[in-house]
């Protein structure tokens, strides 16, 4: 009698666990769908932001073109682009080798005042949106495409810029209102 009344307490005790395992799976899925809606809200948010073309992007670092002696610069928030339904801005740094030892350095600024520009978006599915804009310098002779790489919540967005003159150059930063 002892021997069936110890097997039925482990057996309701595997059971009740089991039984409180099934909520914690429910509360996982729970907080699951929640972090899903509330991605979906961002992205969302990010295309409207996007389509009205009225957003812009503080560059934060430049980022590394790969060479061992050049590391990413930090920015500050002087550096942006800017985009509106009628015009284009843009004031990014240019940097490279100032010196025969190799230290990496802003060169110059890219400043770009435009009111004709392309613009166009891609969805990359639940990671966010690929935007690229094609425009040419001030005077009309230089183009540029620029690349953005946006995540939902537009943080830590990648931009690269490519001219018909230099390779590119690269910026991780946020995309905001």
């Amino acid at each position: 009698m002892k021997k069936i009344f110890l097997s039925v307490m482990i057996v309701g005790a595997i059971i009740a666990s089991s039984a409180s395992y099934g909520q914690e799976m429910s509360k996982r899925e729970m907080r699951r769908a929640a972090r899903e809606v509330e991605l979906n809200q961002k992205k969302a948010y990010m295309l409207q932001l996007l389509e009205s073309r009225n957003f812009r992007y503080i560059a934060n670092e430049l980022v590394s073109s790969g060479h061992a002696a050049i590391s990413n610069i930090r920015l500050n928030s002087l550096y942006y682009l800017d985009v509106s339904p009628n015009r284009f801005t843009c004031y990014l740094p240019i940097y490279g080798m100032s010196s025969p030892v190799g230290r990496a350095s802003i060169l110059r600024s890219l400043d770009i005042n435009n009111d004709d520009y392309e613009m166009t978006i891609k969805d990359t599915g639940k990671s966010g949106y690929n935007v690229e804009i094609v425009t040419r310098n001030n005077n009309g002779n230089s183009r540029y495409t620029f690349s953005l790489s946006i995540p939902a919540d537009g943080k830590m967005s990648r931009l690269s810029v490519a001219t018909d003159f230099q390779g590119p150059v690269s910026f991780s930063g946020t995309v905001s209102q």
